[in-house]
């Protein structure tokens, strides 16, 4: 596996050629359409095919798979749009196996809002084990909102994606509301019902599990959280069903501040089979431009939790988002706007901006001006999500969790398998597509 960091003037063909690799392949690795410009100081990943399958009349994706002992799910992974094909043609190549060998299992799991894009969901899949649905609220009298995702639930559990229910103290559109927290937490009474009324909808929907994700818990609901989750779990664990936790980041155990004072890694951590720690948001929409989330706090994070929790249930949080900033930024007024990757990486190349790359933050960079404002975007590309994922392996955590899959990153995806294997949330039932004569 090697990174590329486009240099002026160079173009796909040309970059494919050094590489002696397709450009039809370093665009399927990076997202890209064939023919498409590209930025300077734009970031590609190159990867070598050591395996290839040449599709012959009567081929059927289960039966290339079972041929070369490798799962459909993994499959697809090595071919980002397979997917999406209703066939597959004698003389189409497939990629069997990288040079990259990972040994490590890891989990992934990634929220998405039932309103995704059918496609992109679908395609996200295969590198998932666990599907986030973002999100059951809590109504003023302690009942469950309903959520309209029952397509995506089954669209998951058939590509081998575990679907979970999402439980938070969200209140659309104003966002999550320490109120609604507090008023379930601290009367006891009311989590039997509550509970039973979660575990139901769990078993009635099909989801394997339940991530909690209460966020500005109040400093005096911080023992009352860490029972409810306990209580939350065992009745999960008696259904056959697990719990995640969403835990905001911090560095030490008295942090102060709304987003952490109402979390007690330790006890939530006993509860909870796995935790994603939020390592992001650094950069926000409110705040100055910078990296939204630069390595060095990234990794106290990190270094914090494994005090705390064991690491083998923690799930690294990683961004597939980026931020656009208009200049000047004034404190109180200016507020930046949410960029996908590819989105930023195009900016860049509309407006001739070179990408620059903050190596203390490992995370890309740039400025542009557009016909009424000057702008500063901070984004994620291949080399500071590599940056991440070391940290998965240098402290043997579980894996890693993403905000979101609402965004297209393939670069990211492709990355991700080349270094870990994959573990699957359930059986797939998903064998189709013959070749096409």
């Amino acid at each position: 596996m090697l990174i590329h960091v486009v240099k002026a003037h160079e173009t796909i063909s040309s970059i494919a050629h050094d590489y002696k690799i397709s450009p039809y392949l370093l665009c399927n690795l990076n997202g890209l359409t064939p023919g498409e410009g590209l930025a300077e100081g734009q970031a590609l990943l190159i990867l070598f095919p050591e395996q290839l399958h040449h599709v012959v009349a009567g081929d059927t994706l289960c039966k290339i798979a079972a041929h070369h002992n490798i799962s459909l799910r993994q499959l697809y992974r090595n071919n980002p749009g397979l997917i999406q094909k209703t066939y597959i043609y004698p003389g189409d190549e497939l990629v069997i196996r990288y040079h990259a060998h990972p040994e490590t299992n890891i989990t992934a799991a990634a929220y998405a809002y039932p309103f995704i894009d059918i496609s992109l969901f679908l395609e996200t899949l295969p590198f998932t084990t666990i599907f986030n649905s973002f999100t059951w609220e809590i109504t003023p009298d302690g009942h469950l909102k309903g959520l309209n995702d029952e397509a995506l639930v089954a669209v998951a559990k058939n590509e081998g994606t575990a679907p979970h229910m999402v439980l938070s103290n969200l209140r659309e559109p104003y966002g999550f509301d320490s109120d609604i927290a507090h008023n379930l937490l601290r009367d006891p009474s009311q989590w039997p019902v509550f509970i039973d009324e979660v575990v139901q909808t769990v078993l009635i929907r099909g989801y394997s599990g339940v991530d909690l994700d209460f966020e500005f818990v109040l400093k005096q609901d911080r023992e009352h959280y860490a029972r409810f989750a306990h209580a939350l779990a065992r009745r999960l664990h008696m259904a056959g069903c697990h719990l995640t936790i969403a835990l905001s980041a911090k560095t030490s155990e008295d942090a102060s501040g709304t987003l952490v004072e109402g979390l007690d890694y330790k006890a939530l951590g006993e509860a909870a089979d796995m935790v994603l720690i939020m390592t992001y948001e650094w950069g926000y929409p409110a705040g100055e431009p910078m990296a939204i989330a630069p390595i060095g706090p990234v990794t106290d994070v990190v270094e914090f939790a494994i005090t705390r929790i064991p690491r083998e249930k923690i799930l690294l949080g990683i961004p597939t988002y980026g931020y656009n900033w208009p200049l000047p930024w004034i404190k109180g007024q200016t507020r930046a706007v949410s960029v996908s990757n590819p989105q930023a990486i195009a900016l860049a190349r509309t407006y001739g901006s070179v990408i620059q790359y903050d190596e203390t933050a490992q995370a890309p960079w740039f400025t542009y001006t557009d016909a009424q404002d000057s702008h500063e975007v901070w984004f994620e590309d291949v080399r500071s999500i590599l940056a991440k994922l070391k940290l998965i392996s240098k402290y043997k955590l579980k894996g890693a969790g993403y905000w979101n899959m609402m965004r297209p990153f393939t670069q990211n995806w492709m990355l991700l398998n080349s270094m870990f294997s994959i573990l699957p949330g359930t059986d797939a039932h998903n064998c189709k597509r013959a070749a096409s004569t």
